[in-house]
């Protein structure tokens, strides 16, 4: 059953932050310099759908402009990281999970640093590990060793993310995934990967884990 986790680990960018508004102004910023297609909130949505090299087409990003875009991007987030906010609802949700005595963790794409100083920032330090990597593909590395280095159970343990690719590296570590809707993937996309669970706000998430 769902509720008899007592290990949470979850997925930041999108799933607890709100990350992706202020990476759409950043990347606005660039768009004229780089003679690149400006994004909206409702494209981003669209876009999550199409794969990558459709993404680059429509956006007219070029492979020889990615790198770079991504570096400047990246590096203006950083500077930025407390204009973000967090997901509203999630603040008490995160909070009920760590009074009700469950294990919070962290595993992301994005900065160890940047993490910590948002949730030091809002009071939400009730995370007893947090994994980053700068990478978009080894998510599932990084939940294989706090698994290992925490010594917690595959079958103790969930993860809450809003990814396609959260499913994947959750499926192929070996743990339940739970989907949230509000994220970059929409509903139908997050469906024909078969996580274990979804859910469309936060007060579900604690439906399935109170």
């Amino acid at each position: 059953m769902p509720g008899s986790y007592q290990h949470i680990v979850f997925d930041f960018d999108g799933t607890i932050a709100n990350t992706m508004a202020t990476v759409i102004d950043i990347y606005n910023e660039y768009a004229p310099q780089y003679n690149i297609k400006p994004m909206t909130q409702e494209m981003v949505l669209s876009l999550s759908d199409l794969k990558a090299r459709q993404v680059m087409k429509t956006l007219n990003i070029s492979f020889y402009q990615l790198p770079v875009l991504y570096l400047k991007i990246k590096n203006q987030f950083n500077k930025r990281i407390q204009e973000v906010t967090i997901k509203e609802g999630m603040r008490e949700i995160i909070k009920k999970l760590y009074k009700n005595q469950k294990k919070l963790y962290i595993v992301s794409s994005n900065s160890r640093e940047n993490i910590e100083s948002f949730l030091l920032n809002r009071d939400l330090n009730y995370f007893s590990d947090i994994y980053a990597s700068s990478s978009l593909f080894t998510k599932s590395k990084f939940i294989k060793r706090l698994l290992k280095s925490s010594q917690i159970s595959h079958n103790d343990t969930i993860y809450i993310g809003d990814e396609v690719r959260d499913i994947i590296a959750s499926h192929k570590v070996g743990i339940p995934v739970m989907a949230v809707t509000w994220g970059l993937n929409n509903k139908n996309t997050l469906l024909r990967y078969q996580p274990d669970y979804i859910v469309d706000t936060p007060v579900d998430i604690m439906q399935f884990l109170k």
